[in-house]
């Protein structure tokens, strides 16, 4: 627990923006969303926390594929796979309290759709021979 909190504590730092030295002075009025918005930022913290303790079943603070997916009962289970691979940074085959939280990376361009690259013509890259 302690070291999810401490984790939480440093995503937090690297999340916020500090203010440059010359900034000018804030407002009140920026002075209260700075407030509202970190106030938002926690709370946003402290549910992927709790949700990733539920998660944890074995409660080794590392979410497997298993108890990822565990949560669908079922449903969109390919789904979720892929988005756990994608959410597993370093391929560990299970994901921490950091990658869990982080934005899920986006998929390269047509890959998500199965897409590919239509085949180039023959001839299409080469100069007419004169």
């Amino acid at each position: 627990m302690r070291r999810i909190l401490v984790t939480c504590l440093v995503l937090m730092s690297t999340i916020c923006v500090a203010p440059d030295a010359g900034a000018a002075v804030r407002t009140k009025n920026d002075k209260k969303k700075a407030q509202s918005d970190r106030q938002k930022q926690e709370e946003r913290i402290r549910k992927a926390v709790e949700k990733f303790k539920v998660l944890d079943l074995n409660r080794d603070r590392k979410l497997s594929v298993e108890e990822f997916i565990s949560q669908l009962g079922g449903r969109a289970i390919p789904k979720a796979k892929e988005q756990f691979a994608r959410k597993d940074l370093n391929k560990s085959g299970a994901l921490s309290f950091k990658e869990f939280y982080l934005p899920d990376p986006k998929p390269k361009a047509g890959a998500a759709a199965g897409k590919k690259k239509p085949a180039a013509k023959p001839g299409a890259g080469k100069k007419a021979a004169k």
